[in-house]
């Protein structure tokens, strides 16, 4: 009897001392999270790849407005613009961004004016 005692107590004492182990661990390491672009880097991702603009040409200044009124009232929305500018002409482009997406995109030029609006 008194080796099933003693079986049981060592046992117990491994599974306790695993349990304290996993909990340190867990407890120590922090928990990994994939890197999320920000809007900004979202947008600057869209002018140099998708519309292959080369902006080491252009003046770049870029305006955030993170506070922007939501989209429909309900979902927070985020704007950028970026202004290009040469000697011969200004581009300005407006990234508005909900749900982590591209909602819409405003191109400005001294002669047009495009709008590109995406469904969600």
């Amino acid at each position: 009897m008194a080796k099933n005692n003693t079986s049981a107590q060592k046992l117990l004492t491994i599974f306790l001392t695993m349990i304290l182990i996993v909990s340190t661990v867990c407890v120590l390491i922090p928990g990994t999270k994939a890197t999320e672009l920000t809007p900004q880097q979202k947008a600057q991702t869209l002018t140099t790849e998708v519309l292959g603009i080369d902006t080491t040409k252009y003046d770049m200044h870029v305006e955030t407005h993170e506070n922007a009124p939501d989209y429909l009232n309900v979902v927070p929305r985020y704007i950028v613009a970026q202004t290009l500018t040469t000697d011969q002409n200004s581009v300005r482009l407006f990234y508005t961004f909900t749900n982590n997406g591209l909602q819409q995109l405003d191109i400005y030029s001294t002669l047009t004016f495009y709008s590109l609006t995406c469904m969600m």
